[in-house]
C-alpha cells in the first residue's frame, strides 16, 4: 500500500495537489482522498457519482493513471458504477478517452452498471460499456444535448454547428455498443427527456448481465 501512494504521488504529484485542494473545499482531507482511490484500485471500480465535469475528470484520470498496479491482471474487468444525473459533455468525452486508454493499454474488458440512475451523459458512458448492467430499481434517461451561450448571431450559428457536432459523435457511442438504432434515437430526440427502467432496458435488449 504504501508503495502504491508513493508511486501515486511521485508521478501525480501536481495532479493530485490540484484536486486535493478542491476536496479539501468541501471538507474532505487528503488521507480519505487516497484511502478513496486505494479502495477503488483494489476492487478495480471505477465510481461515477455526481456531475459530469472537471472534477470528476480528475478524479477518472487519478483512477485510470493508477491501473498499473493491474499489470499482472489484465483479464480482471474493470468496472464502472455510475449514478450520475448528467453534467458536461466535453467531461464525458474527456473520461471515454481515458477509457479507451484503458482498453488499449490493458486490454481488459469494461462492465458498466446503472446504480439508482444514469441520466444524460451518465446514459451514454452506461452504452459505453462492453458489457451492461442495471439494478432492478434503477432508471436511465436519454435525450439531445443542449447549449445556451449570449452574444452575436455569429456566436450562436457557431455553436450550434459545433453542437450538432458533438450529438453526432455522441450518437455513435450509443449506437455503436448498444442495439439502439439512430432512428430510435431520433424519435426519442423528438419527446424529451426518455426515461427507461429495467424492465425497458432489458425489453430493448440493453441489458448484457442480469442480476
Amino acid at each position: 500500500m504504501k508503495k502504491i501512494v508513493r508511486r501515486l504521488e511521485n508521478e501525480y504529484e501536481q495532479e493530485l495537489e490540484e484536486t486535493v485542494e478542491q476536496l479539501e473545499e468541501k471538507g474532505i482531507n487528503e488521507a480519505d482522498f487516497m484511502q478513496m482511490i486505494m479502495d477503488e484500485i483494489n476492487s478495480k471500480t471505477l465510481n461515477i457519482t455526481g456531475t459530469f465535469n472537471e472534477d470528476m475528470v480528475r478524479y477518472v484520470r487519478s483512477f485510470v493513471n493508477s491501473l498499473w498496479y493491474y499489470e499482472d491482471d489484465t483479464r480482471r474487468p474493470l468496472y464502472v458504477n455510475i449514478s450520475s444525473r448528467g453534467g458536461e459533455v466535453d467531461a464525458l468525452f474527456a473520461i471515454l478517452d481515458m477509457l479507451d486508454e484503458c482498453k488499449e493499454e490493458w486490454g481488459c474488458t469494461i462492465i458498466t452498471k446503472c446504480n439508482g440512475y444514469s441520466h444524460s451523459c451518465g446514459f451514454a458512458l452506461w452504452c459505453y460499456g462492453d458489457e451492461r448492467d442495471m439494478g432492478k430499481n434503477g432508471e436511465l434517461m436519454c435525450h439531445s444535448i443542449s447549449y445556451g451561450i449570449n452574444g452575436l448571431i455569429q456566436n450562436h450559428e457557431q455553436e450550434l454547428k459545433r453542437t450538432k457536432k458533438v450529438q453526432k459523435k455522441l450518437d455513435r457511442v450509443i449506437t455503436t455498443n448498444t442495439p439502439i438504432t439512430q432512428q430510435q434515437l431520433n424519435k426519442w430526440y423528438k419527446k424529451g427527456d426518455v426515461f427507461l427502467d429495467y424492465e425497458d432496458a432489458l425489453k430493448l435488449g440493453l441489458l448484457t448481465t442480469k442480476e
